[in-house]
């Protein structure tokens, strides 16, 4: 079985690395160190970094959302077991995907079922 205890550990520090990532993309995003420069191009080309940097804060919430979540699982001991068909997740997946919270089976299920976008 997946050592429980390393999984918390990497996900804590992840947890923390991308907290102080989100806490820069935030200052970054409100041009605390910089304010927008005057000249329009300069600015156009600085709003659209904002753009980046913006859905790069989204990829961090998820991120950080789903170690949560991960953890929670830990501390209720509901890791490594999928939340839908109550199977053991296998170690091998769950050291690709810590965050998993489904079995390939259900997971593969669940994919064939979203909408495509």
């Amino acid at each position: 079985m997946v050592d429980q205890q390393n999984i918390r550990q990497i996900l804590t520090a992840r947890y923390d690395e991308i907290v102080a990532r989100l806490e820069k993309v935030d200052r970054d995003i409100r041009h605390v160190s910089q304010p927008l420069d005057r000249i329009m191009d300069e600015q156009s080309l600085e709003l659209q970094n904002d753009e980046v940097l913006g859905a790069l804060d989204d990829s961090i919430r998820d991120e950080i959302k789903h170690i949560k979540r991960t953890l929670e699982r830990l501390d209720k001991g509901k890791y490594g077991v999928c939340e839908i068909c109550s199977k053991v997740i296998p170690d091998r997946r769950l050291e690709v995907v810590p965050y998993a919270t489904t079995c390939v089976e259900c997971e593969a299920k669940s994919e064939s079922h979203k909408p495509v976008k």
